[in-house]
This record gives structure tokens, C-alpha cells and sequence, in this order.
């Protein structure tokens, strides 16, 4: 008997992107997580201003059952590596203990998601691009980074 060939999207892999997704990723989540967007959106800033663990700490815990589909939860990770790996590595001397504000929802998010809750490649290259011109295909002439880390 002949051996059958897996079909690449039973595993997540696009037939013209391979591990990229066939569509964009989600570029922010529901409403309910404006707080981790708007700071996720001034990381950069915050990293330059010694002001992004102090900031970190005092997000809130979110309701995750906000989070209904498989992108809410990809772009959830996504958020959290960044969160969690610029607290850590942000500022001097690295931090030896994440704040339960990142900690928590970071575990939840990465055990719904089968993966260890550390910066991977798969949240950080793989779920983190948007296209620059959404009339246009997707080429890597048009193709730019969703979240800066």
C-alpha cells in the first residue's frame, strides 16, 4: 500500500505561504484588551523612558473567555511574549520575576494554546506581520511587522 502525503493544511501550513497563515493576523483584540493594545503600541516608547515595567505592572488581569477565536488567542500570545520579554530584558538589571499582570494571563493564553508561555518564533515572526497595502497581494516587498519588540 502505498504511503499517503499529509495535507499541509491539516498542520497549519499554507499551501503558497507555508507556516505563515493564509490570511493576516489579527491586528488587535476585542475591545475588552484596548488597555494591552495601547500599551503595546508604546513599547518602544516605554522601553526608551525606563517607564515600561512600572507601566506593565499595573495592567489589569483581563476576562480571557473574551478571547473567542483561535487569532484572539494568537494575537494574545503575540502581545504577552512582548510584554513579558521586555519586562525581563527592557532594563537594568534584568528582572528575575514577571508580575502577576503578565504572569497569569501569559500562562492561560499559552496552555489554551498547547505552547510554553516564552517569546517563539511562532508568536514573534510567523503571527507578528501585517501587509503594508492591503489592495495588494501578499509579497515580501509588502509585507511589514505587526507588533516592534
Amino acid at each position: 500500500m502505498p504511503h499517503q502525503i499529509p495535507n499541509p493544511t491539516d498542520y497549519e501550513i499554507d499551501p503558497e505561504r507555508g507556516f505563515l497563515l493564509g490570511h493576516p493576523p489579527l491586528k488587535r483584540l476585542p475591545a475588552e484588551f484596548e488597555r494591552w493594545e495601547r500599551v503595546a503600541a508604546q513599547v518602544p516608547v516605554l522601553l526608551m523612558t525606563g517607564r515600561l515595567r512600572s507601566t506593565l505592572e499595573h495592567l489589569p488581569l483581563p476576562d480571557l473567555n473574551r478571547l473567542e477565536t483561535i487569532d484572539h488567542w494568537r494575537r494574545a500570545m503575540l502581545l504577552l511574549s512582548v510584554f513579558g520579554n521586555s519586562y525581563v530584558w527592557g532594563e537594568n538589571p534584568p528582572a528575575t520575576v514577571i508580575p502577576r499582570s503578565i504572569a497569569v494571563p501569559w500562562w492561560q493564553v499559552a496552555e489554551k494554546l498547547g505552547r510554553p508561555p516564552i517569546a517563539a518564533h511562532a508568536s514573534l515572526g510567523l503571527y507578528n506581520w501585517q501587509l503594508i497595502d492591503e489592495d495588494r497581494p501578499f509579497d515580501l516587498d509588502n509585507v511589514d511587522t505587526l507588533q516592534p519588540f
